[in-house]
């Protein structure tokens, strides 16, 4: 968690520098979430709803893919890896060209590229904490990014569903796969959806959410309330390691997420 946290911290701070709003946008955002009311309003529901939706259908045809032609899974799980980080590294030098006011897109794009690859092929052949450096570093850009687009009820509904969305796939859906000792080999080829570090198996969207939750907390609320959900996941996944040496597979996401809201709201209550 701490380098994941360092990551975080990393691309909140500059976001904040280049201080430029990005648009909510399709599937994140199907439909725009009122300034005022938006509690009573339909649309944090559907969009809440899309991304399920586009997570389950997703997961479903991906697992499929990995049990029946796992080769073909690694490289998807590898292709992804590189577009998310390529993407997101590609929009953050342009952002903060456009703030300094500097005019080298094509500079940006090459950088990014070989950053990409570097990335991918830390997380794919490298040892030790490199792994799990290129996975923080992909994960924050990412989650930063989704955390500082997404309205404030949007983000509150989706990460509580994803949180039990989590636990019900673990428990009796797609994802209870990763605890079948049959299929390990097979689970061991995605390493552009997972990263492996001192025994431990993480999923990239659990790396994700979290930096969602940490960053949307900071350019909805402020650093205290950052603060508090970073300080909530930590002491959540903690749990969930204690929990997942007990059980052999633990959901990832419904401790941390659960534990970073609560003190976030407790946080903006006294606050």
């Amino acid at each position: 968690m701490g380098v994941l946290t360092l990551a975080v911290w990393t691309f909140i701070l500059l976001m904040s520098f280049i201080n430029i709003q990005l648009p909510p946008t399709p599937p994140l955002v199907v439909i725009n979430e009122p300034p005022s009311g938006a509690e009573n309003s339909p649309s944090p529901y559907v969009n809440t709803f899309t991304v399920l939706l586009l997570i389950t259908v997703g997961g479903v045809i991906f697992i499929t893919i990995l049990i029946y032609v796992p080769k073909i899974a690694a490289y998807i799980s590898i292709i992804i890896f590189w577009l998310i980080t390529f993407l997101s590294l590609t929009l953050y030098g342009l952002l903060v060209s456009y703030r300094i006011g500097l005019e080298i897109g094509t500079e940006i794009v090459i950088t990014s590229l070989f950053i990409a690859i570097l990335l991918t092929w830390l997380i794919r052949k490298g040892r030790g904490i490199l792994p799990l450096i290129s996975a923080s570093i992909t994960s924050a850009a990412g989650g930063v990014l989704i955390g500082s687009m997404l309205p404030p009820v949007t983000a509150l509904i989706l990460l509580i569903s994803i949180s039990l969305f989590d636990l019900l796939m673990v428990k009796k859906g797609y994802l209870s796969i990763f605890g079948k000792e049959e299929l390990k080999d097979k689970i061991m080829l995605i390493k552009g959806m997972i990263v492996n570090y001192d025994q431990l198996t993480l999923g990239l969207g659990d790396l994700v959410f979290y930096s969602i939750l940490i960053s949307n907390m900071y350019f909805q609320y402020g650093f205290l309330l950052a603060l508090l959900s970073n300080i909530g996941i930590t002491i959540g996944f903690a749990l969930t390691l204690i929990l997942l040496k007990r059980s052999g597979i633990a959901p990832g996401l419904t401790i941390p997420l659960f534990l970073g809201l609560c003190l976030a709201l407790i946080g903006r209550i006294f606050t």
